[in-house]
C-alpha cells in the first residue's frame, strides 16, 4: 500500500504555472486535489438532499456518493468496479470522498445512485455551478454555439439491445448508433451554458434544434447576441426564428448542398438569408462564424478527456446522465481554476496596494 500512495503521489503532482494567463484549454490541469481544496459542496449537499432516503442499515453519504461519480469521470474510470477498487486501494480517493477506509460502497451502491438521481435534480446542481462561475465574470462577452455531439452505446449495431438508441447520420458516408447530445456552449468560455438535450441517433439534428431554440427565451440568465451553428442547421425556419422570435443574430455556416451557388459570397442580394443584417458585412460575419469552434473543442474534451466516444450504459435517461456528469464535472475543473484565479489577482493587488502605501 506505501509504494502504491507514493507512486499516486508522484503521480498526481501537478503544478499549475502562469496562472493568470489560464485558458479553457488548461482545465485540464485541474485535477480532484485542487477541486477539494478550492470548491465549497456545501450547496451541492442541501440539493441532494432531496434524493431518495432508502429504508433499513445507515446509508451512504449522497455527497460522497457525488463525489465518487465526479472521481471516476475525472480519472477516466469507465467501470464502477474500477471506481471501488480505485477507493479500497488509494487513501487520498477515500478522503475526497470522505470514506472510511473499511466503509468503501460496493459497485451495486454506486450504480443505484446513478440510476435513482433524477435529472430535475443534476440540472439544479448544473445551474447552481453555473451563477457561481458567471458571478466570476467567466461569461462575460459570451455569445452562444449550439452543436450536436454523438454518442455511441457499447450495443452491437447487429443485435442493438438498447431499443433508446438508434443509427445516426454524421454525413452521407459516417453513421453510429447512439445518441445525439445536442450542446449549447459559450464561444468565449468554452462552457456548456444549459443542460444536455439527450436524443435517439436516429433523430434528426434540425428537429433537436427546433425544440432547443424554443426553450432560449426562459433562461434568463443567458446574456448573448448572437447564435453561431453549423452547416447542418442552415434552414429558413431556424433562421427566421431566431431573427424574428428569439430577437437574436444567426450566425450559421452556408450549406451548399442542392444549391448550383457554392459559396456564401454567390448567393444573389435576394437570398432569404441575407434578411440577416449580419450579412451586409462578410468579413466581419465570417469572423464572428469563426468562433463556432468553441463548441468543436469543448466536444473535443468531452470525448478525450472525458471518455464520452462512447457510453457504458443503455436507455436514453441512463446516457444522459452519463453526459451529465461529465459536463457537471467540467463546470467543477472550470470554478476551481477561476477560484484560483480571483484568489491569486486579488493577492496581486493587496500587494501592489501595500507596496503604494495604501489607498491614501
Amino acid at each position: 500500500m506505501t509504494d502504491v500512495n507514493a507512486k499516486f503521489k508522484v503521480a498526481k503532482t501537478r503544478l499549475i504555472h502562469g496562472i493568470n494567463s489560464l485558458t479553457p484549454r488548461s482545465w485540464s490541469k485541474a485535477s480532484f486535489t485542487i477541486i477539494e481544496q478550492v470548491i465549497d459542496f456545501v450547496l451541492i449537499n442541501s440539493i441532494l438532499h432531496h434524493l431518495y432516503k432508502p429504508r433499513g442499515r445507515p446509508a451512504y453519504s449522497k455527497m460522497a456518493l457525488f463525489k465518487a461519480v465526479i472521481l471516476q469521470r475525472l480519472e477516466d474510470w469507465q467501470f464502477d468496479t474500477v471506481l471501488v477498487q480505485k477507493l479500497q486501494e488509494i487513501e487520498e480517493y477515500r478522503q475526497f470522498c470522505s470514506f472510511k477506509t473499511n466503509h468503501v460502497p460496493s459497485h451495486d451502491t454506486i450504480s443505484r445512485f446513478k440510476r435513482n438521481l433524477p435529472p430535475n435534480l443534476m440540472d439544479r446542481i448544473f445551474f447552481q455551478l453555473d451563477e457561481e462561475l458567471a458571478a466570476l465574470g467567466t461569461f462575460k462577452d459570451d455569445e452562444l454555439a449550439i452543436d450536436a455531439m454523438d454518442v455511441a452505446t457499447y450495443a452491437n449495431p447487429f443485435n442493438r439491445t438498447d431499443p433508446d438508441a438508434g443509427v445516426g447520420h454524421k454525413s452521407s458516408k459516417k453513421h453510429f448508433y447512439g445518441y445525439w447530445e445536442l450542446l449549447t456552449v459559450g464561444t468565449k468560455s468554452e462552457l456548456v451554458r444549459l443542460p444536455p438535450l439527450t436524443n435517439s441517433g436516429s433523430k434528426h439534428q434540425i428537429t433537436q434544434m427546433e425544440e432547443l431554440l424554443i426553450t432560449l427565451p426562459g433562461h434568463s440568465q443567458l446574456d448573448y447576441t448572437i447564435i453561431t451553428a453549423d452547416g447542418i442547421f442552415d434552414t429558413k425556419p431556424i433562421h427566421q426564428y431566431i431573427l424574428d422570435d428569439l430577437h437574436k443574430l444567426p450566425v450559421i455556416t452556408y450549406n451548399p448542398k442542392k444549391s448550383r451557388y457554392k459559396r456564401l459570397e454567390d448567393l444573389p442580394k435576394e437570398n432569404w438569408r441575407y434578411f440577416n443584417p449580419l450579412l451586409a458585412d462578410l468579413p466581419t460575419y465570417h469572423a464572428t462564424r469563426k468562433t463556432r469552434t468553441a463548441i468543436e473543442r469543448f466536444n473535443g474534451r468531452l470525448k478525450d478527456q472525458l471518455h464520452m466516444r462512447r457510453s457504458n450504459v443503455r436507455g436514453r435517461e441512463n446516457n444522459h446522465k452519463f453526459v451529465y456528469f461529465g459536463i457537471i464535472s467540467s463546470q467543477l475543473k472550470s470554478l476551481a481554476l477561476q477560484c484560483l484565479i480571483h484568489s491569486r489577482l486579488k493577492t496581486v493587488q493587496s500587494s501592489l496596494l501595500h507596496f503604494m502605501g495604501g489607498t491614501n
